[in-house]
């Protein structure tokens, strides 16, 4: 596959990176198939052609470009989170933890990953190693709300109202529509001390 008369390679790269699912699918397929020098870093290419995948439902096909983005790139750790990602909706839980995990390896800092990470233990009812995890996303990314409301929810599991409440305050704090946490202070009857 080349790019046609009239597309130039900048044209290629950009439909690659247009996160339209056909258009970058397209795009990036002719980057990866050119054979030309790059005009883009080729293990980027496989993985917008696997967000791509993703975004319609091709596991496989996602799956298949998030592999080869790691062979190109190994010590990127985005692309093992992205494959966890594709894991966990596939049904995979095993594999999306020790996807996180080594993203997390690669990147201590890797706020994403102990964020995942930490939901599929919580589903696993692995509430301590949960806890864990929501606790690292936190510190890492202190105004993502939904790493306070999701913490919340693995206290008022564990038996933790208080901490639970502080959770679903901040998550409120740094998003006043966040819906979970509205409903969980109504559940409670306590008011949100916000106008």
């Amino acid at each position: 596959m080349s790019a046609g008369a009239g597309i130039s390679l900048a044209d290629v790269v950009t439909d690659c990176r247009s996160g339209n699912a056909v258009r970058a699918m397209q795009g990036c397929s002719i980057v990866i198939e050119s054979g030309a020098p790059a005009p883009m870093n080729l293990a980027d290419a496989y993985a917008y052609r696997a967000n791509a995948s993703e975004a319609v439902g091709n596991h496989i096909g996602a799956l298949a470009d998030l592999d080869m983005a790691i062979q190109l790139n190994p010590n990127q750790a985005g692309l093992y989170s992205n494959r966890g990602n594709v894991y966990l909706a596939s049904g995979n839980d095993d594999k999306a933890l020790a996807d996180y995990g080594e993203a997390i390896q690669r990147d201590p800092n890797f706020a994403g990953a102990y964020f995942n990470r930490g939901n599929v233990y919580s589903r696993e009812g692995k509430l301590a190693l949960a806890l864990q995890d929501l606790t690292a996303a936190v510190h890492l990314s202190q105004a993502y709300a939904p790493a306070y409301y999701n913490r919340a929810i693995v206290y008022l599991r564990l038996g933790h109202p208080r901490e639970a409440l502080a959770d679903i305050r901040q998550t409120l704090k740094l998003n006043p529509h966040h819906q979970g946490a509205l409903d969980a202070i109504r559940k409670l009857g306590i008011s949100t001390g916000m106008r």
